[in-house]
């Protein structure tokens, strides 16, 4: 007799679970964007420019939903905080400011508030998450949704919370003089 709990579909808890899931698809991202200047590597504050996330079906007359990929190249416009440069596109998520690698993939966020929920989500504070979540935006919820396995793992736990620590004061200390972004997801020093 198998293990595999995919193999027993007719019952229990996967009786209605389709092994098929888009979890490394985005139908879309926030406007407010921290990347990383390929010049100097420090923090740039990206405005993006979000694409629709329906289009209209020829053939049904309707709409459907548009599925983007996660590595992707986002359009827009940020300034390099350091060198000044111009940035009209980025690479995500190999340009991202919030970046951690760790054994099974990489993780990272798009911006500080997103570091903050997901900090949340894998230090297993939940009153903290719902918290965040809800006096923020949707698009937080959808965020740690689409979360692979080796974020939420044990034994990956410290090395990402110590990198996003790491990662989250370089960042309150260099955005503290630039002021908040001015789209709806605003940086709070």
């Amino acid at each position: 007799m198998s293990t595999n709990p995919y193999t027993f579909r007719h019952r229990g808890q996967y009786r209605f679970w389709d092994p098929i899931d888009y979890r490394y698809k985005y139908y879309s991202w926030p406007k407010a964007i921290l990347a990383k200047c390929r010049r100097c590597s420090s923090c740039v504050r990206f405005q993006a420019v979000v694409p629709d996330s329906y289009a209209q079906d020829p053939q049904s007359g309707g709409y459907q939903v548009v599925m983007m990929s996660v590595p992707t190249e986002i359009h827009g416009h940020g300034v390099c905080e350091k060198c000044g440069g111009l940035v009209n596109s980025i690479s995500w998520p190999r340009d991202a400011y919030f970046y951690v690698s760790v054994r099974g993939g990489d993780v990272w966020a798009w911006n500080e508030q997103y570091v903050q929920v997901l900090q949340a989500r894998v230090g297993g504070d939940c009153v903290r998450e719902r918290q965040l979540c809800l006096k923020g935006s949707f698009l937080y919820r959808y965020f740690l949704s689409r979360l692979p396995k080796h974020v939420v793992a044990k034994a990956n736990r410290q090395r990402i919370l110590h990198a996003l620590d790491q990662l989250l004061s370089k960042s309150r200390i260099s955005l503290r003089s630039a002021g908040p972004l001015t789209a709806t997801d605003e940086l709070k020093p």
